[in-house]
């Protein structure tokens, strides 16, 4: 992959400890685009997989299989929970180079903690041993 993606997500802490993802804006340098329709929803999907594995995404293994075995028993972000997804595509010359796994980059960041710009930092919604710190909300 060398293309360059950068994300901003808006989000909130309720008193409740739940979190509300409002807004994700993403710029992506793929290079040549042939299909910006294509590029963009890649990119959107990205974003969504991305979100139910920074706020539910937990994989588990038992004598070596996998436990979960469809959305009944691994979550998946809900059409009423999505955000709003902006996506910008640079204009650029450069060759092809990826689209939809670069994406959900910003995930990572989810691991760390989550500022808000008007009160404290608080944890994220799950740490590296999956445990939740902080709820979403289903609203």
């Amino acid at each position: 992959m060398s293309s360059i993606v950068a994300e901003v997500a808006e989000i909130s802490v309720t008193p409740g400890e739940e979190l509300r993802v409002h807004r994700v804006t993403c710029a992506i340098d793929c290079g040549i685009t042939v299909n910006p329709d294509t590029v963009a929803a890649q990119v959107e999907g990205s974003i969504v997989f991305g979100l139910t594995e920074a706020l539910f995404g937990q994989i588990t293994l038992k004598d070596g299989r996998v436990e979960q075995s469809n959305f009944h028993d691994y979550s998946m972000l809900r059409m009423h929970q999505m955000p709003e997804i902006e996506v910008h595509i640079v204009d650029s010359s450069a060759p092809p180079g990826g689209v939809g796994e670069p994406a959900p980059a910003y995930r990572a960041g989810a691991g760390q903690r989550i500022l808000c710009r008007d009160g404290p930092a608080h944890p994220a919604p799950a740490d590296l041993s999956g445990e939740p710190l902080a709820r979403v909300s289903d609203s």
